[in-house]
């Protein structure tokens, strides 16, 4: 019976064990309804909990950075930063065994970056002569993952990964 609350005003995220009778912080400045997500039961620890944090300072310039904590029970103790080296990015998605994670550089570039079995996260090898636009993930199992690639030019492209995602 656990669950995990935002507070859109404030930016703060709760988690309850008794269906909302009491509230427990998890941490601040969570900006999204999508920048969190329970970890996969078969991989990962009971009730840990993936989300973006961002920094306030930045986010009031407009142009603010998010980074992927982990956190489970007691949510009292402090989060954990999952892989420092990702750094900056824009979102993530937790599938099963693989998370992904969407960057955007300085030139406006943007890639995409795999982590698998929560392993670090390494660039996906996506061959192409196009900018990319965005990511879909479409499909994964526990061998591989099938991503669409939305290039500049507005070309779509499919990519099957090996089975650690990077492709």
């Amino acid at each position: 019976n656990w669950i995990l609350g935002l507070n859109t005003q404030s930016d703060v995220l709760y988690v309850t064990q008794d269906t909302g009778t009491s509230w427990t912080l998890v941490d601040n400045y969570v900006d999204n309804i999508t920048d969190f997500q329970w970890g996969d039961p078969i991989i990962d620890p009971a009730h840990i909990v993936y989300y973006n944090v961002y920094n306030p300072t930045d986010k009031n310039r407009g142009n603010y950075t998010v980074h992927l904590y982990t956190k489970q029970p007691p949510f009292t103790n402090p989060a954990q930063e999952f892989d420092p080296n990702l750094g900056r990015h824009d979102d993530f998605l937790l599938l099963g065994r693989y998370i992904f994670a969407q960057q955007t550089d300085s030139s406006g570039n943007i890639m995409l970056k795999i982590s698998y079995n929560r392993k670090p996260f390494q660039i996906a090898q996506i061959p192409s002569t196009f900018g990319h636009m965005n990511y879909i993930v479409s499909h994964i199992n526990n061998l591989q993952a099938l991503v669409i690639v939305q290039h500049v030019q507005g070309q779509y492209n499919l990519y099957l990964s090996d089975s650690s995602g990077v492709y």
